[in-house]
């Protein structure tokens, strides 16, 4: 893991409700073994950019999370910075938060509910 990466994980604040823009996703390499058992998939940190606040949050449940759903209608970019070496999402428009848990659910501003 990058230094800028490991950085950014320790020093970012926890928050569980929030819109954000773009994601860093980072797979731990442990399996996952959280709320739904041993299910094939690792466990994975996500960081949620809020452009407002210009910050990185936490979103994943403490390192127990295995998937993140993206639910929106438009167009999502992916790439990997250099300083982190890890993949981000970047959405033209910010998608809202509430409460992750060991799926980490995101809705555009059309909302699936």
């Amino acid at each position: 893991m990058k230094k800028a990466l490991k950085e950014l994980i320790e020093t970012a604040k926890r928050r569980d409700v929030g819109e954000y823009i773009s994601f860093l996703v980072i797979p731990t390499n442990k399996a996952y073994n959280g709320f739904w058992g041993k299910n094939g998939y690792n466990d994975i940190i996500v960081l949620g950019y809020d452009k407002k606040e210009d910050r990185w949050y936490r979103l994943d449940s403490e390192g127990e999370s295995d998937v993140f759903d993206i639910m929106q209608s438009y167009r999502v970019s992916l790439d990997v910075p250099r300083e982190y070496g890890c993949i981000r999402i970047h959405l033209p428009e910010p998608v809202e938060i509430s409460y992750p848990a060991s799926s980490i659910l995101a809705y555009g501003k059309w909302k699936w509910r």
